[in-house]
């Protein structure tokens, strides 16, 4: 209970903000990013840390979209199917759960997958 009462203590307050805004800042970015690619995200995240992405338009399932990018690019994404059925064959979940630099380096990656595979 004091573990409780000191997370609402000012200085854990002001952490937590900072926090907050660290993550809007990278959801910001990935999504920008996304969708100067050409990905649809139907819903923006205002609460969380990861983007659910339509991935509908490379061709791929989600599963053959993730497994691509991570053995040919060294990205990890998550197919959709893990958190839906219903979304499961055309959306992928990306994290926001890692720094700026991270986030670039992925969404440069890819560009790259999307050039190389001709979408």
């Amino acid at each position: 209970q004091y573990a409780a009462l000191e997370a609402f203590d000012d200085q854990c307050l002001e952490i937590h903000e900072d926090r907050v805004q660290i993550v809007r800042q990278r959801i910001g970015a990935l999504c920008k990013g996304l969708l100067d690619q050409g990905f649809t995200i139907p819903v923006k995240p205002e609460g969380g840390f990861y983007v659910f992405v339509d991935i509908s338009h490379t061709g791929l399932d989600s599963h053959d979209f993730c497994l691509k990018m991570l053995m040919e690019y060294g990205v990890e994404i998550t197919p959709a199917h893990d958190f839906s059925h219903h979304y499961g064959k055309d959306y992928v979940r990306f994290s926001c759960s890692t720094d700026l630099d991270n986030i670039y380096l992925g969404l440069d990656r890819l560009g790259s997958a999307l050039a190389d595979w001709g979408i």
